[in-house]
């Protein structure tokens, strides 16, 4: 097995040697040490998660990239921001057209706007573990917001099954949309922390 790390070869510790959990956890470790998360894996030229390492064959050589940890939560966090606006106005365009009665319309929206908010909720809860809770004054405030979207979604579910599209409506203006409007500003603030010099 040959290791490369950010194109320089890498060798584990003789106790790590030969067991691929322990290398991959000592790879972790030293990539940590330096403020850097393991970004992208290359197997014989063909790019992979990079928990694909621990599945396959000896017999290779491994290619591993690296990112900062504040580039990629940076990076994360922009894209989440400039998504959020887009996914406020699809939810209005959604309530919109389920009190005009144009219920196909809004459940062909509805399913890929529950799926945007779901990864906006994941990104936000990596970049929070990411950067350090305890760097976060306000990590209660934000459970409580998540857990707001999060059940406002789960009504919202329900409802969808027994096909009451009103109360889909009144859901989204009341609860989901205010809920993701003050998640919003909250992406904004993970941002400026991960643009801070401070770690």
């Amino acid at each position: 097995m040959k290791i490369l790390l950010n194109n320089e070869e890498w060798i584990p510790s003789e106790p790590s040697e030969g067991n691929r959990n322990l290398i991959w956890q000592e790879l972790q470790d030293h990539v940590s040490s330096r403020g850097e998360i393991i970004h992208s894996l290359e197997v014989d030229g063909e790019e992979m998660l990079p928990e694909a390492f621990l599945q396959i064959s000896e017999d290779h050589e491994f290619v591993l990239k690296t990112k900062p940890i504040r580039l990629l939560v940076r990076e994360s966090l922009e894209e989440s921001h400039r998504y959020l606006p887009a996914l406020l106005k699809g939810y209005e365009s959604i309530a919109n057209k389920l009190e005009e009665e144009k219920t196909q319309e809004a459940l062909e929206l509805m399913q890929q706007a529950f799926e945007g908010t779901q990864w906006v909720l994941g990104v936000t809860q990596n970049c929070q573990v990411l950067l350090g809770e305890s760097s976060l004054s306000d990590t209660e405030e934000v459970k409580h917001l998540q857990d707001g979207v999060s059940q406002a979604l789960e009504k919202m579910e329900k409802a969808l099954e027994e096909q009451r599209f009103f109360e889909i409506a009144f859901l989204l203006r009341e609860e989901l949309i205010p809920g993701l409007s003050a998640f919003e500003e909250y992406t904004q603030k993970l941002y400026l922390l991960a643009t801070s010099e401070v770690q």
